[in-house]
């Protein structure tokens, strides 16, 4: 949950919009899909993974990234500048294991 909360923060910081989406559902794997979009300025995800940008625009996602993958979850960042962003957060529940995979949203 913190890691759903903390990727709307973007979006109030950085989008340069006033609102955002959240979208949560489970799949028959049993991962959890949190889904956070927005129609703002958007950015370049590869310079987020490249670490391109200055620190203290990219921690934010850094540590989601870092907290998803600790459970055994992940991160998905789509966006283009000028095209908002949306940010697919994945977790296990109900006792995933590794191996298993989830659908695609």
């Amino acid at each position: 949950w913190a890691s759903s909360a903390q990727a709307c923060l973007p979006q109030s910081k950085h989008a340069c919009t006033s609102s955002a989406r959240l979208q949560m559902s489970k799949d028959d794997f049993g991962f959890l899909q949190i889904s956070v979009s927005d129609h703002g300025v958007g950015f370049d995800p590869a310079r987020v993974a490249e670490k391109d940008l200055d620190a203290v625009d990219h921690f934010g996602l850094f540590s989601i990234q870092e907290r998803l993958e600790i459970i055994g979850g992940y991160m998905e960042i789509e966006s283009s500048p000028g095209n908002g962003a949306v940010f697919n957060l994945v977790v296990p529940v109900d006792g995933q294991t590794e191996g298993s995979s989830p659908v695609a949203a």
